[in-house]
């Protein structure tokens, strides 16, 4: 599974990207709600939830929905068996990872 930012990178790597409706309307959907834009830290951002105690879908999820709240994260991926103080601290990286990266180009 890639997260929503990990598809628009590897739709932005390509070299002949195909000119059809399904690609142009993915590639609007990523652009439009990819959260991190360079491969850094689309890449450290994934693994700054370890598995264990997160699983991969969960792991995903975090990513794609950028909770700010351990109680928002919870309720948006009730498998999430994380204390909430420890799920916070990694929300809260995020949060930091996500606002010092550069702004798309």
């Amino acid at each position: 599974m890639l997260t929503i930012s990990e598809v628009k990178l590897v739709l932005e790597s390509l070299d002949n990207p195909p000119d059809n409706a399904v690609y142009n309307k993915t590639k609007d959907y990523v652009d439009t709600f990819a959260r991190f834009h360079d491969h850094e830290t689309a890449s450290n951002v994934r693994s700054s939830f370890p598995n264990p105690p997160f699983q991969f879908f969960e792991q995903v999820q975090l990513v794609n929905l950028c909770p700010m709240e351990a109680e928002e994260a919870k309720a948006l991926v009730p498998s999430i068996q994380v204390e909430d103080d420890q799920l916070q601290q990694y929300l809260d990286d995020m949060t930091r990872a996500r606002k010092a990266q550069q702004p798309p180009a």
